[in-house]
């Protein structure tokens, strides 16, 4: 009886296919991955500019802001933004100021809204 000496034709082609499989299935990960990292940097970086805009309508503090929707920015980052300030107390104490911040995301329109409180 001769004792095998190595891996014959068939059972090399069959691992290969198997590789080949798996191999596959791990590439097409790739873009999802790319994807999804690049919707997280859109939403931080939206969320920066909330944050600084934020600090901003802080700075200005409760007398300086008045009822009104402001006019909407945008700037080279791709993002637009929209800021409203409501009084809300009956009594002139507090103002809320709503963020709205938009873009544009293969072809649909994304937004994320922040809301702070400024009291007198």
């Amino acid at each position: 009886m001769r004792k095998k000496q190595g891996f014959t034709l068939l059972e090399i082609v069959i691992a290969l296919a198997i590789l080949a499989i798996g191999l596959v299935g791990i590439l097409s990960l790739f873009p999802v991955g790319f994807e999804a990292s690049r919707r997280a940097s859109m939403l931080t970086e939206a969320t920066i500019h909330a944050q600084q805009k934020m600090e901003e309508f802080k700075r200005i503090g409760y007398d300086g802001l008045f009822d009104t929707n402001y006019a909407a920015f945008s700037d080279n980052s791709g993002l637009e933004w929209k800021v409203t300030v409501v009084e809300i107390d009956p009594l002139g104490n507090l103002k809320s100021v709503t963020l709205d911040i938009q873009w544009q995301e293969k072809g649909d329109n994304k937004s994320e809204t922040f809301v702070t409180y400024i009291a007198k």
